[in-house]
């Protein structure tokens, strides 16, 4: 169930059911039924048990962003790391043959590796100026 805009806390929250309460879409905020179910029926949850003792509340998992950015920065990573000395020797000025004999990898590797590091390098000589 959903009700638009019933949120007592921030006002223009939008509550979904979530099994046996109401949660806010915004702000989080949470919401027990009482026998009806409409938004002015709506009780607030309480923070304390019912001898006054203070709930310890459980900290939600913060929004970290897209996943599909953050899975492909970490590929990134992984990649700068596994090709380091590769990367090196290439800003050297090492020919691809040079480096081929030097890491018994083949040319055509080698090249996808020099093609990304100079898309790379240009990619930060673009944020350097910005």
């Amino acid at each position: 169930m959903f009700f638009s805009k019933a949120c007592k806390r921030c006002k223009t929250g939008d509550l979904y059911d979530d099994f046996d309460e109401f949660v806010c879409y915004q702000c989080g905020e949470r919401y027990l039924p009482l026998s009806a179910v409409s938004p002015a029926e709506l009780v607030e949850v309480t923070n304390f048990y019912d001898d006054g003792t203070p709930r310890a509340r459980i900290p939600r998992r913060t929004y970290k962003g897209n996943s599909a950015i953050d899975a492909k920065a970490r590929s990134e990573a992984r990649w700068l790391e596994k090709n380091k000395f590769v990367i090196d020797m290439f800003r050297r000025g090492l020919t691809v043959a040079e480096v081929a004999a030097m890491t018994g990898q083949g040319g055509r590797q080698l090249r996808e590796i020099m093609t990304k590091t100079r898309e790379l390098d240009a990619i930060e000589r673009r944020e350097e100026n910005a």
